[in-house]
């Protein structure tokens, strides 16, 4: 699956057990995320979802819906160049393009308080430089690896 996401495995995996410790029955008190990489309730229904039907998904069925969302973002927004890029990708996908100063949530607004952790220099914010930093803290072999160079027609096609 990661390589036809054009991503190193080691990136899937340390976004899986960020999000879920790889349970994919994993739900967030807080906010009604659920599965393998924490989809939010409003992503879910987007994809025609429901908590409930996620939760009871194997760890097979799940990965797919992992890679057909992942597709998706990154047809939306822009390809995966690191590992924070990529947890964006499941956490945060709007900030995808932003630079590491951008604020995905300010202390007051809705969301800071429940990801208040994140918020690694504690200023009130939580920017994509803190997102980064938690990265590379948390999985530093992963952070260092780089994203795979497209071979053969994936090369040619700019994949």
């Amino acid at each position: 699956m990661a390589n036809s996401l054009n991503v190193p495995p080691e990136w899937l995996m340390a976004v899986m057990y960020s999000e879920s410790k790889f349970d994919a029955s994993a739900t967030n008190k807080n906010n009604g995320a659920t599965g393998l990489i924490q989809w939010k309730p409003e992503e879910l229904q987007r994809m025609g979802l429901t908590a409930e039907k996620v939760r009871n998904l194997s760890y097979e069925d799940q990965l797919m819906l992992v890679k057909k969302y992942y597709q998706q973002v990154k047809k939306e927004y822009k390809p995966f160049e690191n590992l924070t890029e990529f947890y964006l990708g499941a956490f945060y996908p709007e900030a995808l393009g932003e630079d590491y100063c951008y604020a995905l949530y300010k202390q007051n607004e809705n969301g800071y308080k429940t990801y208040s952790l994140l918020d690694m220099n504690k200023d009130g914010q939580i920017t994509i430089k803190d997102i980064d930093e938690k990265m590379k803290r948390m999985f530093p072999t992963a952070y260092m690896i780089e994203r795979p160079q497209p071979t053969g027609i994936r090369a040619w096609l700019g994949w």
